[in-house]
């Protein structure tokens, strides 16, 4: 009974250490995205992306929306 126990709570905090390690990569890599300087030539890029994956599925949303 005791060994059950024992090993309840040693699985217990091995899924606990497990969490709180994807946590914390998860935290470095929401720090890395977060202070990462973009160059110039690639922030027009991202505009572009921006323009085109916004604005010009417009057209697709409207089509959706009317059905």
């Amino acid at each position: 009974m005791l060994r059950f126990v024992v090993d309840c709570i040693a699985n217990l905090g091995a899924v606990l250490l497990h969490k709180l390690v994807q946590m914390g990569q998860a935290l470095l890599m929401l720090l890395q995205a977060t202070t990462v300087q973009p160059k110039a030539s690639s922030l027009t890029r991202l505009i572009q992306q921006l323009y085109v994956v916004g604005v010009q599925s417009l057209i697709i949303i409207l089509v959706s929306a009317l059905f």
